[in-house]
């Protein structure tokens, strides 16, 4: 009876120690597909330890590179940031995505300690013509209203690009991404509403 249970201790023990080398892996491996999902490439480390916290969506910190991706633009009520507030540690870096009628060069989502705030960087194109669309057919609540006015006029119609690059400071509002300081703005509109809804695209792939 003693060997029997000095076996199943051992045999417990080298699970815990495989989890923590695999279950990381696999988590990491489901932030890339889910990212890539519509296309793009991805490249995610993701530590806990104990690697259980995983289970609760918590960890030590994640980390991703991804570029060419595509990211739904959209205004929903979904608690998105819950899939990543349990990480300590948060470091998102995204390349020449694509997100409704912006084209993104430079998207960032950072945080360093599970309390503070995210650092949001974003940098890249649109064009009245693309705003016009989107804004008519799919975006509503403060994006929409967002578009809209872009598209009313602060753009110049047609397929000429227009740049933007600001930077963010998001909280999670229970998993709600929520704009508290934005440098810099769109064609003279503040960009909060463009930054939570980007941030939400995001953090939805997660």
């Amino acid at each position: 009876m003693r060997r029997i249970s000095i076996v199943a201790v051992i045999a417990l023990f080298v699970l815990a120690i495989a989890g923590q080398f695999v279950v990381p892996r696999i988590a990491a491996n489901k932030a890339e597909n889910q990212l890539t999902k519509d296309g793009g490439t991805a490249t995610a480390t993701v530590d806990a330890f104990p690697w259980p916290r995983l289970l609760f969506k918590e960890g030590d910190s994640l980390q991703v590179h991804a570029d060419g991706i595509q990211l739904p633009l959209i205004t929903a009520d979904t608690k998105v940031l819950s899939g990543i507030d349990g990480f300590d540690d948060v470091d998102i870096q995204v390349t020449n995505a694509t997100a409704g009628p912006f084209k993104i060069a430079k998207l960032t989502l950072e945080r360093r300690g599970g309390d503070n705030a995210y650092r949001t960087t974003l940098a890249g194109t649109t064009s009245g013509r693309a705003i016009a669309t989107f804004a008519g057919s799919q975006a509503g609540g403060a994006l929409g209203g967002f578009l809209t006015g872009l598209a009313g006029g602060a753009l110049p119609f047609g397929d000429q690009t227009v740049p933007f690059d600001f930077e963010t400071t998001l909280r999670s509002d229970g998993g709600k991404p929520h704009a508290v300081a934005v440098s810099g703005n769109v064609a003279g509109f503040p960009a909060g509403p463009l930054a939570e809804a980007v941030a939400q695209a995001l953090a939805g792939r997660f």
